[in-house]
Parts: structure tokens; sequence; C-alpha cells
């Protein structure tokens, strides 16, 4: 993705928030599709050393704030994922056959 930043929100590191800025894509063809400035926040989970990109439309909420919503979204899918292929792996061919009789 490239995009240009527009404005630079001031961040407190030790939050873990490393970023909060306004950009706009600068991809000929992705700024004709989505023309729109958006909100990008940067975090870094302290515990994984993960980097995390975040990008929203929503400028009413801390950066702090919207990095842990989407952080803890990220944890229900992968919850529910993790179930879907634990229910995918525990049916055999069989079982298939029972259940769509």
């Amino acid at each position: 993705m490239q995009y240009e930043v527009v404005k630079s929100m001031p961040v407190d590191k030790q939050t873990g928030v490393i970023g909060d800025d306004i950009v706009r894509l600068t991809k000929e063809n992705s700024k004709q599709k989505y023309p729109e400035e958006f909100r990008m926040v940067v975090y870094e989970d302290f515990a994984t050393g993960n980097v995390y990109r975040f990008i929203t439309n929503h400028l009413g909420y801390e950066a702090l704030i919207i990095a842990e919503l989407y952080r803890e979204r990220w944890n229900v899918e992968l919850f529910f994922y993790d179930k879907f292929i634990v229910m995918q792996s525990s049916h055999t061919h069989a079982d298939a056959k029972l259940l769509i009789a």
C-alpha cells in the first residue's frame, strides 16, 4: 500500500502506540477507488514484539482505544477460526454423510 501522511497526531509511545496518522493513498488506481483520507494507527504489542497497522475512518476515539478494539476483534476472529478448523477436522467423510442424511 502506497500512501502519504497528511497529518500526524502526537502519541504516547509508552502505551504501545507508535503512530497515529491521517493518510491518503497515492497509487493512481488505489486513489481512484478510495480517494478519501483515512486514519492509520500503528501499535506495537510489547508482549510479542509484533507491530500492527490498523486502518479506520473513525477519528473520534483515541489511538490506543482503536488499537485495543482491533486487537480484541482479531482475538475473537481467531477464536472462531480455531473452533471452525477443529470442527472441520473432527468429522470424517462418513460423519459428513450422516450429517447430510
